[in-house]
């Protein structure tokens, strides 16, 4: 008995915790990946192919740890995350760059890389699949672990068969003589080349700060910065090709990017056109005293330049440019973003400026760039991805005055394919909370926008990581509501669906507009037209166009619930019906729309169960309870696979049972039980479903 209480409570706890770890719409508060009490540091992400994101951090309870975000939100792997590494190992020395990088496998799950201290520093890997289980060894798997010597700077890239070529800074011929040394392993843990990595760069002084991108055909192409002519020329910046096989395809040591006079480094890398790459970097070849440039070349897939010998100036405007980044249009273009001091000659207003340059080399925004935020005081540290659409999303660290402070913020701008800004001027707070920092990182979610992750201290304790979702239109969250299911209404007459929708990410107290209400619309034949002013806001619109072939079949009233359910009539029985919900402020030109879904209703009043393997339910389900919001009566059904135990119970949000719905053994089919919550006071209550091997629970609302 004890161990049931302590699951059930367990249980309820879990699930609360999912409710609130959706996209919170408030600025200031948005939405926690890690709160541990240890520090949570470094955040870096990648999609994870469904709306959502594969967020890993440095963490201080052992080594590295990831957590898996869905479209909404929603923690999938546990509260605070899992451990990629259950050493405790330490941070290894690094040049101040995140100590751990992640990739996507390519089947939903990822690849992790990290600078490891168990030894002295190390390269350590680690595999997880997309439910979140360790494939490698739960402490990783060496990459390189050569004693006595020092290799961080890791980076890596899918090898195109599920595995990834891990790239880094390697000190084993000497601490004070850093070369580049890589490594390929496969899905299943094996390293492919030698122990220990192979050569990419042995040339005599530092090579430092690789950056890798994939060649297309199973190898990479590197890029780093170069110290071999300090003497003579500076830094540099070189590039070499390694193929699947571990091979090295150009000069020996590494083909010459530029060599200029004065310094040129910390050189980023993406793709071109068949095979090429495009290389950015900073430059000092004019003058020390008016600070770095910003100089680009294209390499071809035999690694030769192709533009000006020793690159472009993409900015080379006075005082110092810096920490850029870089990222393809996919279609031959690339985006240049960074730091620019220009209108400070103290160094201390730095603003985030662009540049847009095709394959040929052509500038296309100014000769100097085009402003992304010229706000007060510091911005920095911006990343920039394709919007898909021709232009380009940039994030970045803010330090304007806001809320009478004027520590770490994260801002974002969106500029079109014109580059023009799409957004307000100098950009939209992603959050408003105070230190939020360092180094911001974000991914296009592939549906609507983008999700944003940073490192947090505004507990002024420890280090946490908090993430938001922006759309296109700049709302924080998913502005739109989104259709969860459209059903049949069991053990009825037929001509009615039960239709569940998720509410709009305005529709939570402190939003602007407040949603009041939501429309149900039907699809219709024919066309009936749904008058909405001319001036409405049709870009928010996801798919249907509501002015042709929907009416309206339903309103209900806005009550800032996360989840509503209603029942609507139908025309037919068993013939596919399209619906939509349409959010509703008290502005009557706006409106945000979910995208359709389809469901029919059925005659269904009389129901047996059958003993047709065939027509049985084929795993056990839960759905969400009807109507809800309710006053006083709603149902839920539940399916069940095989004859068994079920339990049915509501609880309140402190997990204390208030009522049993079920607790007997059932047969395999499909049940609706109705509740009646007469007793219970207004608010949100969950209803936990559970057999011997299913467990589900589902929020419901009593409403006054």
């Amino acid at each position: 008995m004890k161990t049931k209480v302590l699951f059930t409570a367990g249980l309820i706890l879990i699930f609360y915790s999912e409710l609130l770890s959706q996209w919170n719409s408030d600025p200031h508060l948005t939405t926690s990946i890690c709160t541990d009490t240890f520090n949570q540091r470094y955040p870096q992400m990648i999609s994870d192919g469904n709306g959502g994101a594969i967020i890993a951090w440095w963490d201080d309870r052992t080594t590295v740890y990831a957590q898996r975000i869905d479209a909404y939100g929603n923690a999938l792997w546990g509260t605070d995350g899992i451990p990629i590494c259950t050493l405790q190992t330490g941070m290894g020395v690094g040049t101040g760059a995140p100590p751990q990088k992640i990739i996507s496998d390519d089947a939903g799950g990822a690849i992790i890389v990290w600078t490891d201290g168990r030894y002295d520093a190390d390269i350590f890997a680690q595999h997880i699949d997309a439910a979140g289980n360790i494939l490698w060894d739960s402490t990783g798997i060496p990459i390189c672990t050569i004693m006595n010597t020092q290799q961080y700077d890791a980076e890596l890239v899918g090898d195109g068969a599920g595995g990834a070529i891990i790239v880094w800074r390697d000190g084993r011929s000497d601490v004070t003589d850093a070369d580049i040394y890589a490594q390929r392993i496969g899905g299943d843990g094996l390293v492919h080349w030698a122990e220990n990595g192979v050569p990419v760069s042995v040339a005599p002084n530092y090579q430092l700060s690789p950056e890798i991108i994939e060649d297309g055909n199973g190898g990479a192409i590197i890029t780093w910065t170069d110290y071999r002519d300090y003497a003579t020329t500076g830094e540099d910046i070189y590039v070499q090709r390694i193929d699947s096989s571990g091979v090295v395809q150009w000069t020996s040591n590494g083909a010459l990017v530029c060599n200029a006079d004065g310094n040129q480094e910390y050189s980023v890398i993406c793709k071109s056109l068949d095979g090429s790459s495009i290389i950015a970097w900073t430059d000092q070849r004019y003058s020390s005293s008016t600070g770095m440039d910003i100089y680009a070349q294209r390499i071809n897939s035999s690694g030769t330049p192709q533009w000006t010998a020793d690159g472009i100036g993409m900015c080379t405007s006075i005082r110092a440019q810096n920490s850029l980044d870089i990222v393809s249009d996919n279609s031959g273009g690339t985006f240049i973003v960074w730091e620019d001091s220009r209108v400070s000659p103290t160094y201390d207003d730095r603003d985030i400026y662009a540049q847009f340059v095709d394959a040929s080399g052509t500038k296309y925004w100014g000769f100097y760039g085009i402003p992304v935020c010229t706000a007060d005081d510091y911005q920095f540290k911006p990343r920039v991805i394709p919007d898909g659409e021709g232009g380009m999303f940039v994030v970045w660290e803010d330090r304007r005055p806001l809320d009478n402070e004027n520590n770490d913020k994260v801002f974002m701008q969106h500029i079109n394919n014109q580059g023009l800004p799409a957004w307000q001027e100098n950009g939209i707070a992603v959050c408003k909370t105070n230190w939020a920092y360092p180094s911001p990182q974000f991914i296009n979610d592939g549906m609507d926008g983008v999700i944003v992750v940073w490192e947090d201290y505004r507990t002024r304790e420890n280090y946490d990581i908090y993430a938001q979702h922006i759309d296109k239109n700049t709302f924080p969250g998913k502005p739109y509501p989104s259709i969860i299911s459209v059903t049949d209404v069991p053990d009825d007459n037929g001509g009615r669906v039960r239709l569940s929708w998720s509410a709009s990410a305005v529709d939570a107290e402190g939003m602007s507009p407040q949603i009041n209400s939501y429309g149900i619309w039907r699809k219709t034949e024919p066309v009936r037209n749904l008058q909405v002013p001319e001036n409405a806001f049709n870009e928010f619109l996801p798919g249907d166009n509501l002015q042709t072939g929907y009416e309206i079949v339903a309103t209900i009233p806005a009550i800032q619930a996360s989840d509503y359910t209603t029942v609507i009539n139908t025309i037919h029985d068993d013939v596919d019906e399209t619906f939509l919900v349409t959010a509703h402020a008290e502005n009557p030109n706006f409106y945000l729309a979910s995208s359709s879904m389809s469901g029919y209703s059925s005659n269904n009043s009389v129901v047996e169960i059958s003993t047709d393997l065939k027509e049985l339910p084929q795993h056990s389900e839960l759905f969400q309870n009807y109507p809800n919001p309710f006053s006083l009566v709603t149902h839920i059904e539940f399916r069940i696979a095989e004859f068994g135990y079920v339990s049915l119970k509501v609880y309140d949000v402190l997990g204390r049972e208030t009522a049993t719905l079920v607790n007997e053994e059932k047969p395999a089919g499909i049940h609706t039980v109705e509740f009646n919550a007469g007793s219970l006071t207004a608010g949100m209550y969950y209803y936990v479903f559970r057999t011997e091997n299913f467990i589900r629970s589902k929020p419901l609302i009593v409403s006054r």
